[in-house]
């Protein structure tokens, strides 16, 4: 069930109920919407100014049922089920044509979403018709029923939740001057309708902003948000539209779009509007930031808070995890210390192994900086001469094999001689 309110040029606030939630209206012989002695699935107005000292709100004197026996006084129209906004058309900027018409969305149950003209006193159907169709078929053939019919419904295979917008009557879009421009909050569909002032009809067309053929439904879609909230209207009479990511009303965030006609624009200068004020029954205050003691002490509590919070929630998880991480770096430290140690060594080796190719003998020669030698494991000169005479014969692969000479070293380098000739010739047979 929705609740949306709206000020009438009447001056009065208009409010729009749903019909009780439950699908299909089950509540009663007729439903909610049809029961007049609730005020669940109607359209109601009130006076809510001069209220000061008494009511909250008082009942117009015109209200269509104001004295009706067993029925509301707030009650303006009936028989509607899930209207989701409204709008009060501003009339032609010229004639003045169509000012005060009351054009509202009404969300339908399984089959149809309608848009419909309100009028004083109407009912609206539900919960016997759902669109031009019956819905209750019992009570879609009772001669009392009375209904006006929508301006214009729509099928669910084209969309699945009406949402009510307004007739354009802004001056920069000239070519959408009287259409009345909408949408559907499940497929995001824009859509119009333009009444022919002769018959009373309205014909549907589907909003395309450029050609045809690069803007044809669903293709317009990818350019904004799907799910259409609502629409909008600004003092210039220039429409908009609000519309969210996903369809629930847990949405972060959401974005307005303004309605552009890129085909025509007004000339440049033509439109321009002064702002008019905004009556306000209180007396004006002005607003100048400044910090006092009330703002000091709400700061200070608020830090105190955070304060507690972070110490008793906060503080102990973050110490575990320091100390789980100061654990890890400890061991990697203890664990690479001799690794690191060890590489230190082989590229000192690196640096003072001078390994030179004479291209007639093909014979290779170290030469070993005597002064470094000592701070090698015993052995590891002799362990050098064994690869280096035997495996490198062929010049492809001198580099293959000296990193086979310096793997060795990782075995050798730190264990003692017995543990170095069993590593070694498990590498012997590995790399061989």
């Amino acid at each position: 069930m929705s609740l949306a309110l709206l000020f009438g040029h009447d001056g009065y606030l208009y409010i729009f109920i749903g019909d009780g939630g439950r699908a299909g209206d089950p509540f009663g012989k007729f439903g909610n919407s049809q029961n007049k002695s609730t005020l669940l699935g109607k359209v109601l107005r009130i006076d809510v100014d001069n209220n000061d000292d008494g009511a909250p709100y008082s009942i117009p004197s015109d209200n269509p049922f104001l004295g009706e026996k067993e029925t509301k006084p707030e009650i303006y129209a009936y028989g509607v089920r899930n209207m989701w906004r409204c709008s009060i058309d501003r009339g032609d900027p010229s004639t003045g044509t169509g000012r005060g018409r009351m054009f509202c969305g009404d969300v339908g149950q399984n089959k149809y979403e309608e848009v419909d003209l309100i009028v004083k006193g109407g009912n609206y159907g539900w919960r016997a018709k759902e669109g031009f169709s019956c819905y209750d078929r019992k009570l879609c053939q009772n001669s009392s029923l009375d209904d006006i019919l929508p301006i214009y419904a729509y099928p669910h295979k084209m969309g699945k939740s009406v949402t009510g917008g307004y007739i354009y009557r802004g001056c920069q879009m000239p070519n959408l001057n009287g259409l009345y421009i909408f949408g559907d909050f499940m497929s995001g569909r824009l859509m119009s309708l333009k009444e022919n002032p002769l018959t009373g009809e309205w014909k549907y067309t589907e909003i395309c902003m450029g050609r045809d053929q690069t803007c044809r439904f669903p293709k317009l879609i990818n350019s904004y948000y799907k799910y259409i909230i609502s629409f909008a209207e600004d003092e210039a009479g220039e429409l908009y539209f609000l519309a969210t990511g996903s369809p629930s009303a847990k949405a972060r965030a959401g974005v307005i779009y303004k309605i552009i006609d890129p085909s025509r624009r007004a000339p440049p200068g033509r439109c321009s509007i002064k702002p008019s004020p905004v009556k306000i029954k209180g007396k004006l205050v002005h607003f100048y930031p400044k910090e006092g003691k009330e703002g000091k002490f709400a700061m200070m509590s608020l830090t105190f808070r955070f304060y507690m919070v972070y110490m008793v929630a906060v503080f102990p998880l973050f110490m575990m995890v320091c100390a789980t991480f100061f654990l890890l770096f400890f061991f990697f430290l203890l664990l690479s210390s001799r690794i690191f140690y060890f590489f230190v060594k082989v590229m000192l080796l690196k640096s003072i192994i001078l390994i030179y190719y004479t291209d007639k003998t093909h014979n290779f020669k170290c030469i070993f900086h005597k002064k470094y030698i000592s701070i090698f494991p015993s052995g590891l000169i002799k362990y050098l001469s064994i690869y280096l005479s035997i495996y490198l014969e062929n010049i492809q692969f001198i580099q293959y094999q000296l990193v086979k000479v310096l793997t060795c070293c990782v075995f050798t380098c730190y264990t003692p001689v017995n543990v170095q000739l069993f590593f070694t010739r498990i590498i012997l047979f590995f790399l061989s």
